[in-house]
């Protein structure tokens, strides 16, 4: 969709600040949110693309005004209070409690790692591939010349906006994976939709014209097969 985090290319919006040495975490709260992050997926609460989703739906003046953890906490909180896994009033009483210092304690960790926390550390180490198997061979092959489609979903796509109607050159052939758009909604297995992904390369003057920094540079992105055409 088009909103706040599609900024690639877009003018006026500041230098992007560079920290020496910059930790993991800032806070040891945003270690935790990082966590929760992964222990809601694997409970299936959301894919990594309803977490996207929300995060794009997010108010506009709350995304900018935010930090990046920031953003995924709300973004998952709105997805558990639409599936009624957790309530504002729940939310908010938990809230008012640690802040009066009357919150039931956490429960001690188990002394050994226990077999969901494995689980989870695999997952952050390996991913969890979406990539899937489709009888149907791809449309395009290494060396093609593409044009990318104009598309502007009001739902959650993986084309960035200074990427629209674009001409690439096709560099590479990943296979086939879930369709990022179906998994935003919460789709099962059998609505994954399946799609062949490629490299696609461009070149700067390409993307952003003669005012590009560097026009003979290339950018290269993963892009799905239905994002793209043949140059007619």
């Amino acid at each position: 969709m088009n909103g706040p985090h599609d900024v690639g290319g877009h003018h006026g919006l500041g230098a992007i600040p560079l920290e020496e040495n910059e930790p993991v975490f800032h806070y040891a709260w945003e270690g935790r949110m990082y966590a929760l992050a992964f222990v809601t997926a694997i409970n299936g609460f959301h894919t990594i693309d309803e977490k996207r989703y929300a995060i794009e739906q997010l108010d506009p003046a709350f995304y900018l005004g935010s930090g990046y953890y920031e953003r995924w906490m709300q973004g998952i909180e709105n997805i558990l209070y639409q599936k009624g896994i957790l309530t504002q009033a729940e939310m908010e009483q938990r809230t008012q409690e640690i802040k009066a210092g009357t919150a039931a304690p956490l429960p001690p960790s188990p002394p050994e790692r226990s077999a969901f926390a494995q689980k989870m550390l695999d997952l952050i180490k390996n991913g969890n591939s979406t990539k899937r198997e489709l009888a149907t061979p791809p449309q395009f092959k290494i060396g093609d010349t593409i044009l990318t489609k104009n598309i502007h979903s009001r739902g959650h796509i993986r084309l960035p906006n200074y990427a629209r109607d674009k001409v690439g050159v096709i560099a590479g052939y990943h296979g086939a994976f879930a369709l990022p758009e179906k998994l935003a909604q919460g789709a099962g297995a059998a609505d994954e939709a399946p799609t062949h992904l490629y490299l696609v390369q461009f070149t700067q003057e390409e993307l952003w014209g003669e005012q590009a920094e560097s026009p003979q540079d290339k950018l290269f992105l993963d892009l799905f097969e239905c994002y793209i055409k043949p140059v007619s």
